[in-house]
Order: C-alpha cells, then sequence, then structure tokens
C-alpha cells in the first residue's frame, strides 16, 4: 500500500532528523526540507524520464521474444491527451493498460486504432474508467466493475504468446485504508482461484 510513498517518508525522516539537530526553527526546518524533497520528487521526471532502450538493443534469449507492458494512470481529470501519447511513442509498447481513463484518452485511444487494433473495453461502462489496447490479438477478455474487489481488465494473448495472461487493475486509494485492503485481498482470492 505505502511502496509508491516509500521515497516520501524517507524524505520526511531526514528532514525530520535533520530538524532534530537544529537548535531553533525545527518546525519550519522540516517543513521546508520536505516540501524541497517534495518538489525534487515531482520534478525528477521532467529532466531524467526512463526511456525504455530501442526495440532490438536489449538482449533477448533464444526461444523468448520480447513483450512490452505499459501501465498508465492518465488521471480522469486530465485533458492534454498530446503528452500521453507523446509518451505512448517514446515507450513503444505493445501492450497497454489504462486507468482512470476519461472521454478525453478514449477519444485518443480510438485514434490509435490503427497501430493498436485490440481495445477493450470497446465502450465506456458504468464505474469502469480502465482500457487495455494491444498490438496483438487479445483472447477470454474479462472486465469487471464495480464489485466488492477493484475493477480490472482481464485479457489473455493466446497460444502464441503461450496463453499469457495479463490483469490490469486501479484499487480505491488511501485514506479508505480497509476498503482497499478489502479490494487487494478479493482481487488475490480471485486471481489464485484454479478456475482464474
Amino acid at each position: 500500500m505505502f511502496s509508491h510513498l516509500t521515497l516520501h517518508f524517507v524524505i520526511a525522516a531526514i528532514a525530520c532528523g535533520w530538524a532534530y539537530l537544529m537548535p531553533k526553527h525545527r518546525l519550519v526546518s522540516a517543513v521546508a526540507l520536505m516540501m524541497a524533497g517534495m518538489l525534487v520528487i515531482g520534478l525528477w521526471p521532467s529532466f531524467h524520464p526512463r526511456v525504455l532502450a530501442p526495440r532490438g538493443v536489449a538482449e533477448v534469449p533464444d526461444g523468448y521474444r520480447e513483450l512490452r507492458v505499459m501501465s498508465f494512470n492518465v488521471w480522469l481529470w486530465n485533458r492534454d491527451q498530446d503528452a500521453i501519447r507523446n509518451q505512448i511513442e517514446l515507450q513503444d509498447p505493445d501492450i497497454i493498460f489504462f486507468a482512470e481513463v476519461n472521454r478525453y484518452t478514449r477519444e485518443m485511444a480510438d485514434s490509435m486504432l490503427d497501430t493498436f487494433p485490440y481495445q477493450y473495453p470497446t465502450m465506456l461502462s458504468y464505474g469502469f474508467h480502465l482500457r487495455i489496447m494491444s498490438r496483438y490479438p487479445l483472447s477470454d477478455v474479462t472486465v469487471r466493475g464495480p464489485w466488492k474487489g477493484p475493477v480490472f481488465a482481464r485479457v489473455s494473448l493466446g497460444p502464441q504468446w503461450g496463453n499469457l495472461t495479463i490483469l490490469g487493475t486501479h484499487t480505491i486509494r488511501a485514506p479508505q485504508v480497509s476498503a482497499q485492503w478489502v479490494q487487494v485481498t478479493t482481487l488475490a482470492d480471485y486471481v489464485f482461484d484454479p478456475r482464474f
């Protein structure tokens, strides 16, 4: 639950430790250091974007194929679809899982049908703001939401990819920790069910 906040906790711990050693203005020092740290976290990707190596550069063992899967929370209120499209083109994925899809994202996704002809769900469903886009045919498609667990989209790449199954989900966030725990454990029960 807190894995994506680890760096934030480290910054807070350093700021509090530094402030403890200060003779005066401890609270101001701690808050200032925390704010500076959060600003660095926010700006870091702008100056040091993480880009996958171009296709064909990574060494792939004999008998294996490269498959690029991208997970992207596009944020429900985001209207800057050009920035999302630029990231997709930069990373060059084979399969994309979008979370928090809005009307603008669906329009952008529909405009990329030539590159990603396999997209699910094909239309908006109530309470379901996810989409999977793929260069390869998808089978055994399951979309679920709302239910006791989190909304999810589950697809299989079929026998040509060893029936590889991909499941994309988006849980509720803190401070609804107890509801998030119920969603995660319910999803785990579903995934580990032999019928999955």
